[in-house]
């Protein structure tokens, strides 16, 4: 840059052979090292320095790195140190490790010049810039291909959709709360980018990836909307997620249940009746199927699972949505073997499923209606509309207690005759309209019992 020659310094002109140099301790290399690659000769040794320096620095140039550190260094305050450093080489030594640790690099960090003047906020945001932790694939992979929506107004002031802006902004740009627009930066649905707000990083958003994002995070539905729309239980869609019969959307905040996108949802029906059964095989609809299911979280998912894998052969009658249920037809015998060896193992789904339930779907578990509201006392509730119920409780309660309206199911008895019935018997009523399940069970078989062999007389 100077007609000085090489081996002179640029500022005063003396031999640079004749400057003293600083011994640096052992401790101090491995660190110093990132400046040592920048300030090389050769273009293959300055690159060489993104093999100490994290990933997500990777895209910086090696000028920018360097103008960073010089930075950094240079407005630092002067560090107290019992060492035979120099001040300088700790400088160095610091902002080094400020490169190293990115973005977290600036915490403990004292600079001289001051927060809210000409130089040090550049200086920092230019550290902000030097980096962007990449949205997961998944996450990315579902929005990439996305158009990005914003009215003129939003975009006029934006101005470049490659700009980085804060969560204001981002908000009033794509029409998510803060709080939303946080959480799922913090969940690596998007890049995480970084503004600086005086020594402090906080979270930026590319505005044009995040235009994409917004467009495909609100036409996302939840469980509970796919669950409406087929007439299934909320649970029963999550087992299909977490077997993979529905996609589940990657866009998802975790502890905020699972969410879908659309194609998925319009061609649920269509994958489940690929494979009918045969003519003369019996069959039974997946209704009647999870109403003989008792005494434990239905198998939803682990049947239409088998259906879509083939294991099972199944028809889906014609139709509404609401009536899914009741449409498809399963084989019956396969089905119910099926159902039977999965209430002998459903812990390992308790810990993927929301833990929260509504009161419908607790009603479905405890295979009774909502006139028998009595099954649900002593479970805490939360909530109005919709009222929600603790999972693990409600199949606990299903477990120990059976229903007025079962047991006069499977004795055909209307409920009158069957509470009196069990009073005769002296079963345990745990609850109103819930019974003690295993002396109630002992009672149905004895009566099955007296009447196969009434029949047999009569016969």
């Amino acid at each position: 840059r100077t007609l000085t020659p090489v081996d002179r310094c640029d500022e005063c002109g003396r031999k640079l052979a004749d400057r003293i140099t600083t011994a640096v301790s052992e401790e101090l290399r491995p660190t110093l090292e990132i400046i040592a690659r920048l300030v090389s000769t050769t273009d293959a040794e300055r690159a060489s320095v993104f093999d100490i320096l994290p990933a997500a620095l990777q895209q910086t140039s090696p000028q920018t790195l360097l103008d960073v550190i010089l930075g950094l260094a240079k407005h630092m305050k002067t560090p107290w140190t019992s060492t035979t450093e120099t001040v300088d080489v700790i400088r160095l030594h610091r902002a080094c490790m400020a490169v190293e640790s990115w973005p977290r690099g600036l915490e403990g960090l004292e600079f001289s010049a001051s927060p809210q003047g000409q130089t040090l906020p550049p200086l920092l945001q230019s550290y902000a810039n030097l980096g962007a932790e990449a949205a997961t694939e998944a996450a990315h992979a579902e929005y990439a291909g996305a158009a990005p929506v914003a009215d003129s107004a939003s975009l006029s002031a934006v101005g470049e959709c490659a700009r980085v802006v804060g969560i204001r902004e981002a908000s009033a740009i794509s029409g998510l709360d803060d709080d939303t627009l946080r959480s799922v930066w913090e969940a690596r649905l998007v890049t995480r980018r970084y503004r600086a707000h005086g020594d402090r990083l906080l979270p930026a958003f590319e505005v044009e990836e995040l235009l994409r994002f917004a467009e495909v995070w609100k036409s996302r539905v939840s469980a509970a909307t796919v669950g409406n729309r087929f007439g299934l239980p909320t649970y029963a869609i999550e087992q299909c997620a977490i077997l993979g019969v529905i996609s589940a959307s990657a866009l998802a905040v975790p502890g905020c249940g699972y969410r879908f996108s659309k194609h998925p949802i319009d061609h649920f029906g269509i994958a489940l009746s690929s494979r009918a059964p045969g003519p003369h095989v019996p069959t039974i609809s997946l209704h009647d199927l999870m109403r003989q299911v008792s005494g434990a979280l239905k198998p939803w998912g682990e049947v239409l699972e088998a259906i879509a894998t083939g294991r099972l052969s199944a028809t889906l009658e014609p139709g509404a949505d609401n009536q899914f249920a009741k449409r498809l037809l399963i084989e019956r015998d396969a089905a119910g073997c099926l159902a039977s060896k999965w209430v002998r193992n459903t812990s390992k789904f308790l810990v993927k499923l929301t833990p929260l339930i509504t009161q419908s779907d607790a009603l479905e578990i405890l295979n009774c209606s909502a006139s028998s509201l009595g099954m649900l006392e002593g479970i805490a509730s939360t909530g109005i509309n919709p009222k929600l119920f603790p999972l693990r409780q409600i199949v606990e309660r299903a477990r120990e207690v059976i229903a007025t309206a079962e047991v006069g199911g499977r004795l055909n008895l209307d409920p009158t005759r069957t509470f009196r019935l069990l009073r005769a018997a002296r079963v345990r009523e745990i609850v109103p309209g819930g019974w003690d399940r295993v002396h109630a069970l002992e009672l149905i078989t004895r009566a099955a019992v007296m009447r196969d062999a009434q029949l047999s007389l009569a016969l």
